[in-house]
């Protein structure tokens, strides 16, 4: 435990030295089960807001309406059928439990899917960093993105969110509603802004997504030894890959 959260401190503090003592046989379970729990801990601040009538209303509305923009015919009795299976005690208790777990189940996931497009990028620049030594460079960093979410999801529950929710029609203003923005999209309200472009504006102007990319590039550049321009290279593009992708389904939902 000691051990691993002086690597941290050290990478964060001087990220040429910290990144420097990163190797293929660097201990990082202990780092990856502290990142699992930070997540878990972040997903339970929403609790109070999984909860509630307002958002148990809101993913109604977003149901009903994905459903009809999709073409499906839907009498009274059927949306009211379907409004009350929604906002029942057993679909509630399902929603937090489900969206609590599946932060964790989310997250190994993604971590995987990320390390294995950044040896991807990496072949196409012609660099060999081993899968291993990969893997660890992006469990330090998803510091940064455990704190990107505890602190988006600890003000969506200080402000004022019942309002928010009463303003959702869609799955993705629900997505856009539990999860506050730190950027400069903060400014605008996503119902009634483009959803790719509200998109755009708030991945380029998150401080922790330049933070992430940041140490992303100190990873490669001291850790995974590339040299200064291919690092920025690979950093760029893996942003640029990552950002996407996350614009695809913006699109598709």
């Amino acid at each position: 435990m000691k051990n691993t959260i002086k690597k941290w401190a050290g990478i964060i503090s001087s990220p040429s030295t910290g990144f420097a003592t990163v190797n293929d046989a660097t201990p990082f379970f202990l780092a990856l089960i502290i990142i699992l729990i930070l997540t878990l801990a972040s997903s339970a601040l929403l609790l109070p807001v999984l909860g509630s009538d307002g958002y148990m209303n809101a993913l109604s509305r977003a149901q009903i309406n994905t459903l009809k923009e999709r073409g499906t015919v839907m009498s009274e009795d059927q949306i009211e059928a379907m409004q009350k299976q929604l906002q029942s005690d057993s679909v509630r208790t399902i929603t937090m439990v489900s969206a609590t777990a599946g932060s964790v189940v989310t997250y190994v996931a993604m971590l995987f899917v990320s390390v294995l497009l950044m040896k991807l990028i990496l072949l196409i620049f012609r660099e060999k960093t081993s899968f291993k030594l990969l893997l660890r460079i992006m469990i330090f960093i998803a510091l940064i993105t455990a704190f990107q979410m505890i602190v988006k999801n600890l003000i969506t529950v200080l402000t004022d969110y019942e309002r928010v929710l009463s303003r959702v029609q869609y799955a993705l203003d629900l997505q856009y509603a539990l999860s506050s923005s730190v950027s400069l999209a903060a400014l605008f309200s996503p119902a009634g802004m483009n959803p790719s472009l509200y998109y755009l504006l708030d991945a380029f102007t998150d401080i922790f997504n330049w933070l992430y990319y940041g140490y992303l590039y100190a990873g490669l550049r001291w850790a995974a030894g590339l040299n200064k321009s291919k690092a920025l290279s690979v950093t760029i593009v893996s942003a640029i890959v990552m950002i996407g992708i996350g614009l695809i389904i913006t699109l598709i939902v």
